[in-house]
């Protein structure tokens, strides 16, 4: 069975036991919880300093060059949609739509925020928020808390992992460190001996605060793609992305399966045998690896990408 097949039983059994209206008040909201939770894809923010490559881990990513390098953008949200769109929120609130490949007009309205929706089989399990900030210490703190609260997973994207981006990361949830990665980027810019000290630096360099690092260089891949290359692989593991690649899978794939264990645990207290057995088939425990549920808010200071 298929993990999309079994995500698929689960969440009709739930919808099943739900119409049934046997439910106790809060087990019937619990059961929504877990309906929109299985629908949900999982919020992964990129967070770090301007130009530390960003945009370009979103398109190896993305297995497109979907945000021009120079597009200049502000903060920009990343999803699913079987028809590409291009809107941005203004500095007053208000939202305009464009033509989806329009980032030169993106840049003439200086926006908030931006939200762009492409058909992308990776933007099915995942959301993508690339928070851009003016660099200062101040703004990047400030702006990595309002993104945790919104994030299922961080990535944390930088060169260096400087003192004061290791002092900003200190501050955040414990709950999300457990959640996050280290991409020490842009690997193909230094000195040979400076990556092989990035490549060999132990995980206690970061404190042991991210599930794990890994230096990559994203733009390999996105030049390989640019240049027509159809087996990308030997460019994903020189450039140390099919490693980040793999570990992100890996943490979806867990994270996914402890919502359908969560779900099948209630449906065995709550459902009838046939409608459990529509799920994993196995023993479950009301666990998730997410954080909590994201929240809903305000964008943050419009500032560009740069």
């Amino acid at each position: 069975m298929t993990g999309e097949t079994t995500t698929d039983s689960v969440l009709a059994a739930l919808r099943q036991v739900l119409e049934s209206r046997r439910l106790p008040t809060k087990a019937a909201e619990t059961a929504r919880a877990m309906i929109k939770r299985l629908n949900a894809p999982v919020r992964i923010v990129l967070m770090g300093p301007p130009r530390s490559g960003k945009t370009t881990l979103v398109n190896m990513l993305c297995g497109t060059r979907l945000v021009p390098d120079d597009a200049d953008l502000p903060t920009t949200d990343i999803r699913y949609a079987e028809t590409p769109s291009l809107r941005v929120t203004l500095a007053d609130g208000t939202q305009q739509e464009l033509e989806p490949d329009d980032m030169a007009g993106v840049a003439a309205l200086a926006p908030s925020m931006v939200e762009i929706r492409a058909p992308l089989p990776i933007l099915r399990r995942v959301n993508l928020l690339e928070l851009v900030t003016d660099g200062s210490a101040e703004e990047m703190a400030a702006a990595a808390r309002w993104a945790a609260r919104r994030a299922d997973m961080v990535m944390w994207v930088t060169p260096e992992f400087g003192a004061v981006e290791r002092r900003i990361w200190a501050e955040m949830p414990e709950t999300l460190k457990t959640h996050a990665f280290l991409v020490m980027s842009k690997l193909d810019t230094h000195a040979y001996e400076r990556q092989e000290l990035i490549r060999q630096m132990p995980q206690t360099a970061t404190g042991g605060e991210f599930l794990g690092m890994f230096p990559v260089s994203a733009h390999q891949v996105v030049v390989a793609r640019d240049a027509g290359v159809e087996d990308i692989d030997p460019a994903m593991r020189v450039s140390g992305c099919a490693g980040l690649h793999e570990a992100l899978t890996r943490r979806l794939d867990l994270g996914r399966q402890s919502d359908l264990d969560g779900a099948e645990y209630f449906l065995r207290r709550y459902g009838d045998p046939v409608a459990a057995s529509a799920g994993t088939g196995r023993a479950a425990k009301p666990t998730s690896s997410r954080p909590a549920p994201r929240r809903q808010g305000q964008s943050p200071h419009p500032t560009s990408r740069t």
